[in-house]
């Protein structure tokens, strides 16, 4: 009987590892995309060539430390027109997991808060890291979640890509603040 106690604490400690999970915005956050710009964003979009400097090699950093990362895209760009367009930028710039990519279908203006949503109640991290940008709502939709979810651990990243003259959206309290990859590595 003891043999059998024993062996079940090792298997429910075993299995409780703790997981990390990334979720990273596309425009603006990896790609320089002007979202902000019609004309920019229009531009830019076909374009594979535009990753911030060190992005990828951060992000497979991060994935290459920690064993139970899951990392994961979401962008509010539309699926129709985008997918295959942010998938090869994905790819082209070595972004780890590009599969897991989810674009906004039709005009769903919930699309990145549920998505999160969904992501954190099917995979249940202890951790995770949010990085996006202040072109548009990624540092309201954290805050959301972060309320949401308080047994979880966040850390959320925003890159700063517009002054607030410029459209430029304010952060939270407790989200920290990057320019450049450099700035998120320390």
């Amino acid at each position: 009987m003891r043999i059998i106690i024993h062996l079940i604490f090792i298997l429910a400690v075993s299995s409780a590892k703790s997981s990390t999970m990334l979720i990273a915005d596309i425009d603006d956050t990896l790609k320089k995309s002007n979202i902000l710009s019609y004309t920019g964003v229009v531009a830019r979009a076909v374009q594979d060539d535009l990753a911030f400097l060190g992005m990828s090699q951060l992000i497979n950093s991060i994935e290459s430390e920690n064993k139970n990362l899951q990392i994961n895209y979401v962008s509010n760009a539309p699926e129709l027109v985008m997918i295959p367009f942010h998938l090869s930028f994905l790819i082209e710039n070595n972004f780890p997991q590009p599969g897991n990519t989810y674009l906004k279908v039709g005009f769903d203006q919930y699309h990145k808060l549920r998505t999160i949503y969904r992501l954190l109640d099917e995979q249940r991290p202890d951790l995770v890291i949010l990085i996006g940008d202040n072109g548009e709502n990624d540092a309201q939709i954290y805050e959301t979640v972060v309320k949401n979810y308080p047994k979880i651990q966040f850390t959320v990243f925003i890159r700063i890509v517009y002054s607030m003259k410029g459209g430029g959206k304010a952060l939270r309290s407790g989200q920290i603040p990057f320019v450049s990859s450099g700035d998120l590595a320390l």
